[in-house]
């Protein structure tokens, strides 16, 4: 996606100085926030490239908010062309339930820090680009610690869902409800630790690993 018309608030993001969208460069960003005046904020970008080659990777945002809008979180993002270079290996998402978000993208671990609605409208599974997928998983792995999270999100991409992550030493015995009927991820449904359910006529993927 382009959002070259945010390009005058790029350097922001080392400053932890957040008035509208933020976008930081390449990779190994540290991008948290805790509250902003705004009821809305666009985007927020862990990291983004000019060039379609390289990669945006080990990126984290931190969200503690509640209560506010976001148009869409990503863990990296290419401003030009059609990226080839790794936009989602190592991209975390750390995140308080009870916010609307339209889209997150391009993070390999979503991770709950309270217990509440998701509130997010659609979840992209592609791991874009990602260099390695036989280490990682094909898809996002979504932790919920010991909270139970409700996700009415929609599931879209070619990459899976893995509940809970035996490689971060802590315990994820919490609770993953998906409710959302219109899923159409088309990779692996993974349960690690804790628990996966359906409600409300919610879907994956049957007959993955």
């Amino acid at each position: 996606m382009s959002h070259s018309q945010y390009s005058f608030l790029m350097l922001k993001i080392s400053y932890t100085r957040f008035t509208n969208s933020t976008i930081s460069f390449a990779a190994h960003n540290q991008v948290a926030i805790s509250g902003f005046s705004s009821t809305t904020f666009n985007y927020i970008i862990g990291g983004v490239v000019m060039d379609d080659g390289s990669s945006v990777t080990d990126n984290t945002i931190t969200i503690t908010t509640t209560g506010k809008t976001y148009g869409g979180i990503y863990g990296g993002d290419c401003d030009s062309g059609t990226p080839t270079g790794d936009l989602f290996t190592g991209n975390t998402l750390n995140l308080n339930a009870g916010n609307t978000i339209n889209q997150v993208g391009n993070v390999e671990k979503l991770n709950f820090l309270t217990s509440g609605d998701a509130g997010i409208g659609t979840l992209n599974t592609a791991p874009t680009n990602a260099a390695n997928l036989s280490v990682i998983p094909a898809g996002v792995i979504i932790n919920t610690g010991a909270n139970a999270v409700t996700f009415g999100a929609q599931l879209i991409g070619d990459g899976g869902v893995t509940k809970g992550d035996t490689t971060d030493n802590e315990i994820d015995s919490g609770i993953l409800v998906l409710t959302n009927a219109n899923n159409t991820y088309s990779g692996a449904t993974n349960v690690k630790e804790g628990t996966l359910k359906l409600s409300n006529g919610g879907a994956f993927c049957f007959g993955r690993e």
